[in-house]
């Protein structure tokens, strides 16, 4: 009976050492957890980046505060409550929703979809979209996540160099039709373009009527 009282001692201890470990690597995987969640938080609050969560039919059900500011509204709950179905009506264009869910459909994901969408008060804003749709077992969409930068900066510079592009196309085709030699250089005194009659006349010059060269 002694024997079996202290197998029974010792066995009752390696369990009790061994519940106490399996506690305090629960409570050490708790708190890692819960610093993890806390560390992700802190991303998805500071991001630069909107990012969102939304149905399978594009209805936005979560959002960051970089997403919020950009549909110009000032807390989650008042994006979700004056936009129930804002994957409907966010698009500027009429048939970028229908583009964006075709390509999404067929390829599960998309990537730099850049768009126009319409703010709170109705202006636009270009974004950068990337996506993805999230399936279950069966293969059906269960959501969307996914996140958009704001592109209008840079489309304003694109803008900018498409005008100024064209006034120059404009401009050389103006002095093409003018029977003089013609020849204009910027503020720098850097050759810019010249009608075909100055080639015509002043063919020993002809190395310096290149763009960007020195007068």
């Amino acid at each position: 009976i002694a024997a079996t009282t202290s197998s029974f001692t010792a066995l009752f201890l390696i369990l009790l050492f061994v519940l106490r470990h399996h506690l305090r690597r629960t409570a050490q995987t708790a708190e890692d957890l819960e610093r993890t969640e806390r560390d992700f938080r802190v991303l998805y609050e500071s991001a630069t980046e909107g990012i969102f969560r939304a149905s399978a039919e594009g209805q936005i059900v979560r959002a960051n505060p970089a997403f919020i500011r950009m549909c110009g509204y000032e807390t989650e709950e008042q994006l979700l409550a004056a936009t129930a179905r804002l994957g409907f009506d966010w698009y500027a264009a009429p048939d970028a929703r229908a583009r964006f869910f075709e390509t999404l459909r067929k390829d599960g994901h998309i990537h730099g979809f850049e768009q126009q969408i319409l703010r709170r008060d109705k202006t636009t804003l270009w974004v950068s979209e990337n996506a993805r749709a999230v399936k279950d077992s069966a293969g059906n969409v269960q959501f969307i996540e996914g996140t958009i930068v704001d592109i209008t900066d840079r489309k304003k510079a694109e803008d900018a160099v498409r005008a100024e592009r064209q006034a120059e196309r404009f401009l050389a085709a103006a002095i093409e039709n003018i029977s003089e030699g013609i020849v204009i250089y910027d503020s720098d005194e850097r050759f810019a373009m010249c009608n075909s009659t100055y080639r015509t006349f002043y063919t020993e010059t002809i190395d310096l009527q290149k763009p960007g060269a020195k007068y």
